[in-house]
């Protein structure tokens, strides 16, 4: 089985990034597992004609690594299987040893889907190109022992623009990762959007760069990607930090 698992890894170095050439999906964009939970449910749908067959496995971010190169401290079952036709598949993810994590923020993993459609036997159909094709998305494990909610944690971002180099400053003072995905500076009537994204880790700063801004901003609003994959948007001044 190991073996099998380093062939199919390594094919995925070969794999289409595209979505329209995927059969299998994951549905949700990001995968939440609380630190109280015994398991969490991962639901896969095969949109295609043909049965395909699907390995899952989690990373610490790096899509190279060999995934049992990692320690990973959950177990994903079944890590291999076939999805039939117009059918469904549900990943279980198990916690095992996660005290071993920071208690106090959410730790980030990445969720790996390799989708492998089966060979073509049709003789008529040997000169169409088959795609191995790799989906990836962030899995967030969140102690249950967090005092803060995440919607507090999204109005408690602090923000600096700095002029001269043309950068936003996000502080994160919060347990959470913050995702964004879009901000709008504000100067009276006028506004200005930048549709850049951006991840803060917990208690970490990040900033925004080339925001060549036409306007004189006193206002951001920002726009953050919630558990559900679906933005929340808020509003804050803005200082600026001139030399």
């Amino acid at each position: 089985m190991r073996q099998i698992f380093k062939n199919l890894f390594s094919s995925a170095v070969l794999m289409a990034s595209c979505s329209s050439f995927a059969g299998v999906t994951v549905q949700g964009t990001r995968i939440v597992v609380p630190s109280n939970a015994k398991s969490v449910s991962v639901q896969l749908q095969n949109q295609f004609e043909t049965p395909a067959l699907v390995q899952v496995w989690l990373d610490t971010g790096d899509m190279n690594i060999i995934p049992d190169a990692s320690q990973i401290p959950f177990l994903l079952t079944p890590a291999l299987t076939r999805v039939e036709a117009n059918s469904g598949q549900v990943i279980r993810i198990l916690p095992l040893g996660t005290p071993q994590l920071p208690q106090d923020r959410e730790s980030l993993f990445i969720f790996n889907m390799l989708d492998i459609p089966p060979e073509n036997v049709d003789t008529a159909e040997q000169n169409k190109l088959s795609f191995n094709v790799r989906t990836r998305i962030k899995l967030f494990y969140r102690p249950a022992s967090l005092q803060m909610s995440q919607d507090k944690a999204f109005q408690a971002l602090k923000f600096q623009y700095d002029v001269q180099q043309q950068t936003i400053e996000v502080n994160n003072p919060t347990p959470y990762f913050i995702n964004f995905s879009k901000i709008i500076l504000s100067a009276d009537k006028e506004n200005q959007s930048f549709e850049q994204a951006l991840m803060v880790e917990p208690f970490a700063k990040a900033s925004f760069k080339n925001i060549q801004s036409h306007i004189h901003p006193n206002q951001i609003k920002y726009y953050l990607i919630n558990d559900l994959g679906g933005e929340n948007n808020y509003s804050t001044a803005l200082p600026q930090v001139t030399p």
